[in-house]
């Protein structure tokens, strides 16, 4: 609903009608429309988070796992488009707390990939910037393709974003001295209630 009609054009009557519950149950649960779209953004990026981090679970060396965690993001966004979009793209431009949210993050998304360094010799030597400017883009990149309605060729990025990486000098080569990315407090409390996934994305 966000990302049809709108931040300013979303009200409380159209998420409950969308949810199909009563007013009463809405503000049993939240207090206005913000607090139900933070809630929808802090489930999502728990999802986001988790997929990351299974996908790269696997991995031996940091490089492969950055690989993987730019290869989950990107098939987040192509199996779930409204969701990535809100991450992306709705909620930066909805409220100052929602922006708040997204640059919050993007940082822990940063320091997610910067943990593996410590423990990859090659790796430490890249710039201070490296990660902050990965994410940037790879943010920046999917939410070019859902707002232009090309959310259909996000499959296509993936290769050119993993050879992005790759090219950065320092990544190529194997290793094994990664560390697996370390699971953060994903928002529990942002996912006590299952409503606002029908009500605020559909």
């Amino acid at each position: 609903m966000v990302s049809e009609h709108g931040y300013a054009e979303l009200t409380v009557r159209k998420v409950t009608r969308a949810a199909g519950i009563s007013s009463a149950t809405f503000y049993e649960l939240f207090d206005d429309k913000r607090q139900v779209v933070l809630a929808t953004y802090d489930a999502i990026f728990a999802r986001l988070l988790a997929e990351i981090e299974v996908s790269c679970a696997a991995q031996p060396s940091w490089p492969a796992k950055v690989k993987a965690a730019i290869a989950a993001a990107v098939d987040f966004a192509d199996l779930a488009p409204e969701s990535a979009r809100l991450l992306c793209v709705d909620a930066f431009a909805a409220t100052v707390p929602s922006r708040e949210r997204v640059l919050d993050s993007r940082e822990r998304l940063i320091a997610m990939l910067a943990s593996g360094r410590r423990d990859h010799p090659r790796v430490a030597k890249l710039p201070a910037l490296f990660e902050r400017a990965l994410v940037t883009a790879i943010w920046s990149t999917i939410g070019a393709q859902l707002v232009s309605d090309e959310s259909g060729k996000l499959a296509e990025l993936q290769p050119q974003l993993v050879e992005l990486a790759d090219s950065i000098r320092g990544l190529r080569g194997g290793g094994t001295g990664g560390v697996p990315l370390g699971r953060d407090d994903l928002c529990p409390e942002a996912i006590k209630n299952p409503i606002w996934s029908v009500s605020v994305l559909n």
